[in-house]
């Protein structure tokens, strides 16, 4: 049970499922039923892919190769992970994109690194990360109180108690996977302006709302868990 990647961890800087206690030490790995591949325009990947070494690393990077149905080569692109200072075992998403059409690509090789092992220098994931509500896209009310925000936007509200020392700057990362574990979707926001001067060590901070608009996504989002990474610098 204890590498079951399906159970839901909640650790410093990070909530959700997909956290292994046992790495395989030697890279990063792709979580290939996390991958939500664009069918219409240009090509794009949103999924997770876990740090397997036995060290934190600053930077996962993702390289993909597109092939055409003969072998040809179309592009290859590279992205970096959306999280910093990432713990062996943990799980982090990514964008990535290309110009070519989605309809050309046949096969994908993907390739990942890693940058900085070991590195957690001006990267603190160091916070007890809360939600603090969450609306569902197109509700009216939320605790029988007239929303003011039509056509009702989802909303996730979030905050985090600051463990670590004082930081100026902090990001909160929340990805939303379906019942298969492929990313539905992500959102990255930072925090609130009432906190630009930062939150000084056992300090709290609210973040600025989530707040997803696509009227095609968003009636799902509050339907299907969601994964949170918080980082702060």
């Amino acid at each position: 049970m204890k590498n079951n990647p399906t159970i839901v961890r909640s650790l410093r800087g990070f909530v959700g499922p997909n956290y292994v206690t046992e790495v395989n030490g030697r890279n990063a790995v792709i979580l290939n039923n996390s991958l939500n591949t664009s069918i219409e325009g240009n090509w794009e990947v949103k999924g997770l892919v876990r740090n397997e070494t036995q060290s934190n690393v600053g930077i996962i990077t993702v390289e993909a190769q597109l092939l055409s149905s003969d072998g040809t080569g179309l592009d290859t692109v590279i992205t970096d992970s959306m999280v910093k200072n990432i713990r062996p075992g943990e799980p982090v998403p990514f964008v990535i994109k290309s110009i070519i059409s989605a309809s050309q690509v046949s096969e994908v090789k993907w390739i990942t690194g890693t940058k900085n092992i070991g590195e957690s220098k001006n990267i603190s994931r160091e916070a007890n990360i809360m939600v603090n509500y969450e609306l569902p896209f197109g509700q009216a009310n939320y605790m029988g109180i007239p929303r003011d925000d039509a056509p009702y936007p989802y909303v996730l509200a979030t905050s985090f108690d600051n463990l670590s020392i004082g930081i100026k700057k902090a990001q909160i990362v929340a990805a939303w996977l379906d019942e298969t574990g492929k990313v539905v979707w992500i959102e990255t926001v930072s925090l609130d302006p009432a906190f630009s001067n930062g939150v000084p060590q056992d300090g709290s901070a609210v973040f600025q709302n989530i707040i997803v608009k696509d009227s095609e996504i968003a009636p799902m989002l509050n339907q299907i868990p969601y994964t949170l990474w918080v980082v702060g610098k």
